[in-house]
Formats: structure tokens, C-alpha cells, sequence
């Protein structure tokens, strides 16, 4: 994790793939998220996914009350992707044969994710900024 300045002259939080909204001292409960990168990677077989999104099978409920959605971060057959998927829906990814590697999975606040997706969007150096 690394502290930075944006042109405001507002800090940002620079992290990496394996953050966690622990490592900096917040709870799941204060940001409404997890990190279910180890879940999501654990559930791939014969490089698909194929699992319903949701409480039970993401290790519980980070946003109490409010609808969640599952965003991953992935490599398929050496591309790059991001696919968002809403609580309770059908995960469905993988097919011809393609190396699949989860690099980043969140569960949780929609909000939240949209926001911190929103901002890491176009970054080169591979790290997401949160705020």
C-alpha cells in the first residue's frame, strides 16, 4: 500500500491486488465490502466459474440489508477483464479451453465498488485508488 497526492493536493491510498479494507484498519462493516479473492479463485475448475453469487458462497454478508454485487478481475486466455455481477445471479465464466486466473475478487456494496472501480479505471501501474 502507498500514501500519494492527487493534483488537489488530496491523499490517496495506492494499493495492490490483495488489498483488504483490514490492512488499513477498516472493518468490512465500515466499507461495506470483502476481498473474496482466495473464494473466487478456489472455485475454479478446469479454468471456469460457474456459481451462484451470493452471502453463502462468498463467506457472508458484508452490507447488511443491502443488495451486493460480485466484481472480478481476471485474465482469460492472457486478456484482461473485469465482470460485475449482481447478488443472487449466475456466475458463468470460462469456455474454449482458456487459461482463466482470478486476479481481484469484492463482494458487497454496489456503491462502494462502482466508486473504487470507477477511480482505478486506466491506471498503468496496476494499482487501484481508492479515493
Amino acid at each position: 500500500m502507498r500514501v500519494s497526492t492527487c493534483r488537489a493536493g488530496i491523499p490517496r491510498i495506492l494499493i495492490d491486488t490483495s488489498w483488504s479494507p483490514v490492512s488499513v484498519g477498516l472493518s468490512a462493516a465500515a466499507v461495506g465490502y470483502s476481498n473474496v479473492t482466495a473464494i473466487v479463485a478456489g472455485l475454479v475448475s478446469n479454468n471456469r466459474l460457474n456459481f451462484v453469487a451470493n452471502n453463502t458462497t462468498m463467506g457472508g454478508d458484508p452490507a447488511y440489508g443491502i443488495v451486493k454485487t460480485l466484481q472480478i478481475n481476471f485474465t482469460l486466455g492472457g486478456t484482461n477483464r473485469t465482470q460485475s455481477f449482481a447478488e443472487d445471479s449466475t456466475v458463468n465464466i470460462g469456455a474454449n479451453g482458456q487459461t482463466l486466473t482470478i486476479i481481484q475478487a469484492l463482494y458487497g456494496n454496489q456503491a462502494f465498488l462502482s466508486r473504487m472501480w470507477t477511480a482505478s479505471a486506466g491506471r498503468r501501474d496496476g494499482t487501484r485508488a481508492l479515493f
